[in-house]
């Protein structure tokens, strides 16, 4: 309704907040839809960061809200930006989350294991520190795949 009438919504308040990062502390599966329409109208940038540095995918990872963060990347929320403060992605900040599916959904939107956040770790080297031996196994897997990829390209002439 906000963006049929030209109501600007990708301005941030003065807490510098947008209301797509609002809508992602709402926490509500609702709160999904929303997500998706703020940026699939065109209304709002999925990747605008908020006075913090985040973007609304960061702050949706941070939270362990991996369907919101599945929705972002679908919408086109670039999973390589690296927070102002810690340097961290959105592979990082899923990989610190221990969910397996989203940070297997982030490698497959194209998240890049090998960007260093500001303690120089990337997310495979955080990975390797965690708990879960299920998200250390997604790495191992993407590396494969990528090996297996690189072994069937063509042969430059």
């Amino acid at each position: 309704m906000l963006i049929q009438h030209d109501i600007r919504v990708d301005e941030a308040h003065q807490d510098g907040y947008t209301p797509l990062h609002r809508t992602v502390w709402g926490g509500k599966s609702n709160h999904i839809e929303t997500a998706k329409i703020l940026v699939q109208d065109g209304a709002v940038d999925a990747d605008a960061l908020d006075a913090a540095g985040f973007t609304a995918a960061h702050h949706a990872a941070e939270r362990g809200w991996d369907e919101m963060v599945q929705a972002l990347l679908h919408v086109g929320a670039d999973p390589n930006i690296q927070t102002r403060q810690h340097g961290d992605t959105l592979l990082h900040l899923a990989v610190k989350s221990q969910k397996p599916k989203m940070v297997r959904a982030v490698l497959v939107a194209g998240g890049d294991d090998t960007v260093k956040n500001a303690k120089q770790l990337t997310a495979h080297d955080l990975a390797e520190q965690m708990p879960s031996a299920e998200v250390r196994a997604l790495f191992l897997q993407s590396k494969e795949s990528a090996k297996g990829e690189a072994s069937n390209a063509p042969d430059e002439l």
